[in-house]
């Protein structure tokens, strides 16, 4: 743990960590290679600081916010916690993710209101696991999104991503450009009106409609007990020449690019 004062602690061999590291003031100063294989290793309110190899998560955890001077190479074992709950996590030199990234949204501010992980060199995503959670008892609104990994350079995605559950009619996606990766809310098809029940006499007509809002443009895909009816794919259903042979359960998936 380096705590007590704002100045340097150096330590020139290999360092290898099991246990809990500590970083809550000032910087610690890894001249050799640090690995850790389990434990943790956390900022809190101190720095990290790499002037050999690069700094290796094969296990265990990497939390809080500060800075690390270096590179940072998350195994697939390890897992990135940036603020810890929420704050920002910088890396001076190039990130390997191939572990878990957690990424907790608390409000719409960078650094204090979700997590932030900015790497100054580049940036490969080889795999791994996204975490995003809502902590603090916040709810994103439609349109709102969320940079939380800004590099010089970007490549690869998440194999895998878990979102919550409880979005109230909001659809997450992640958005990958050249050098960031965003998290977006859009909203999902809200149908105010569905069809309703009708009789008409043999030979009479039908006109089913349902009314949809949501970020278009909306898909409509018409069926019949269950059973798509083809070229059925508008916001109204017409049933001409009524007979017993065509009644039935009819009903109608609306969707747009975000969901159903």
């Amino acid at each position: 743990s380096k705590n007590g004062s704002s100045g340097t602690a150096g330590i020139a061999d290999t360092f290898y960590n099991f246990g809990t590291v500590e970083a809550a003031s000032g910087t610690l100063a890894f001249s050799g290679a640090y690995v850790q294989s389990a434990g943790g290793t956390e900022l809190d309110g101190g720095s990290i600081s790499i002037s050999g190899s690069s700094f290796e998560i094969q296990g265990g955890g990497l939390s809080g916010s500060n800075t690390i001077t270096g590179s940072v190479d998350v195994g697939n074992a390890g897992t990135v916690n940036p603020g810890a709950p929420i704050g920002s996590l910088q890396v001076t030199g190039n990130y390997t993710n191939a572990g878990s990234l957690n990424i907790a949204l608390g409000g719409a501010t960078p650094g204090t209101g979700f997590d932030v992980l900015t790497v100054g060199g580049a940036a490969r995503i080889a795999g791994g696991t996204l975490n995003v959670s809502l902590t603090n008892g916040f709810m994103p609104s439609a349109s709102m999104s969320f940079v939380f990994l800004n590099a010089a350079s970007l490549l690869g995605n998440f194999s895998t991503v878990h979102f919550p559950t409880n979005l109230g009619g909001l659809r997450m996606q992640l958005t990958y450009s050249d050098t960031s990766v965003t998290i977006g809310f859009s909203p999902l098809p809200y149908v105010s009106a569905g069809p309703t029940n009708q009789a008409v006499p043999a030979g009479g007509t039908v006109n089913l409609s349902v009314s949809a809002t949501g970020t278009g443009p909306l898909g409509y895909q018409w069926l019949k007990d269950g059973r798509l009816l083809p070229g059925a794919t508008a916001g109204t259903l017409t049933i001409t020449n009524a007979a017993v042979t065509k009644s039935g359960a009819y009903s109608v998936v609306v969707t747009n690019g975000y969901g159903i």
